[in-house]
């Protein structure tokens, strides 16, 4: 399946989604706090993304929110975008 395909019409889809890949590993928690601040804060354009978009959605939160040392992945993976 391509992200094109993959979509999460809801945000609690792609919250339970996450939940589980980050299931005891602490490196992800980066990506749980950037889908609490899109809810929070852009809860009106949620509708229909598909996970390409979220998934950039997430990153460029996550840089916003962390340090590029703590998170260098972060910013390689915008920059391949």
């Amino acid at each position: 399946m391509t992200a094109d395909v993959i979509a999460f019409p809801r945000l609690n889809d792609l919250e339970d989604a996450l939940a589980e890949l980050v299931a005891g590993n602490a490196t992800y928690m980066p990506m749980v706090q950037a889908v609490g601040y899109i809810r929070d804060h852009h809860a009106g354009s949620i509708k229909s993304m598909n996970l390409e978009i979220w998934t950039k959605h997430i990153v460029r939160r996550m840089i916003r929110m962390g340090d590029d040392d703590r998170y260098p992945f972060a910013r390689d993976f915008e920059r391949g975008l």
